[in-house]
Parts: structure tokens; C-alpha cells; sequence
């Protein structure tokens, strides 16, 4: 597992200078990095548990490409960021490659229940909290 620290700042990532310059909040990227305990094993019930209960544990979430995408924090650089939504909510999910499904999808990987700045005592974007998936294999469907 590697954790990354970034700032987000108006959905920018900035240098550590920047967003203390800035006085942007931080957000932790939690990373797997291949390890077989990461990929295998059972998903945790997303539908029963909701997003707190299966929180850095491995889901399978089926989606639809998103129409109307909310605003969202950059995450990462180095990884793709995409929208899809579900009956509950939108998602991001973050992935190495592009995930070319062009309606519906179903995605298996680390649930990440609180990505962003998630500042309930702001009044203004660094209130925004949202909800990721690191996926590690998915299928178009």
C-alpha cells in the first residue's frame, strides 16, 4: 500500500508550498500496489454497508456512464479519473487506463467512502466530499 498526500485547492493539485501558500486542504490517496490481499478475497456488501461500512475495503459497484458530471476534486495525476453513476449516487473511479465502456459498467476495487477536501465547516468548494473506487478490473456491459 502507498499513501500519497495532495491538496486540493479550487479541484488543482498543488505543490505542498502551494497549498500551504494557499491554505488548501489536504486529501490522502491511498494506493494499492499489487498486493494479492488487495485483489482477492470477498467484496464487502456496498448495498448493506453503504460507503462508512466498506470504507478501504474491496466492492463491486455497477454503474452508468455519467451524463451531467458534479463538480469533483482532482485526485490524481497519475491515474485516469471518470464519473458513474449509480441508484444511490455519483462515484469517481480512478484507473491506470481509460475505461472505454460507453454505457454501463460493473467495477471491482478499493472503496475510498471520503476523497476531497470534506469540510463540513466551509462555506465554500472545500466543503465538497466525495466518494471513489481505486478499480482493479472491470466489465462493460
Amino acid at each position: 500500500m502507498s499513501v500519497r498526500i495532495m491538496c486540493a485547492v479550487s479541484s488543482m493539485l498543488l505543490t505542498l508550498a502551494a497549498c500551504r501558500a494557499a491554505q488548501g486542504p489536504l486529501v490522502e490517496i491511498t494506493a494499492s500496489n499489487g498486493a494479492e490481499s488487495d485483489r482477492s478475497g470477498p467484496l464487502c456488501d456496498w448495498a448493506s454497508l453503504g460507503s462508512d461500512g466498506c470504507n478501504g475495503k474491496r466492492v463491486q459497484i455497477k454503474a452508468r456512464a455519467s451524463e451531467h458530471i458534479h463538480q469533483h476534486p482532482v485526485l490524481s495525476r497519475e491515474l485516469r479519473q471518470s464519473y458513474w453513476d449509480t441508484d444511490r449516487w455519483q462515484l469517481i473511479f480512478l484507473s491506470a487506463e481509460s475505461l472505454d465502456c460507453q454505457d454501463h459498467i460493473t467495477a471491482i476495487g478499493i472503496l475510498r467512502a471520503r476523497v476531497g477536501p470534506c469540510d463540513p465547516n466551509a462555506h465554500n468548494k472545500n466543503q465538497y466530499c466525495g466518494t471513489a473506487l481505486e478499480v482493479q478490473s472491470y466489465e462493460c456491459r
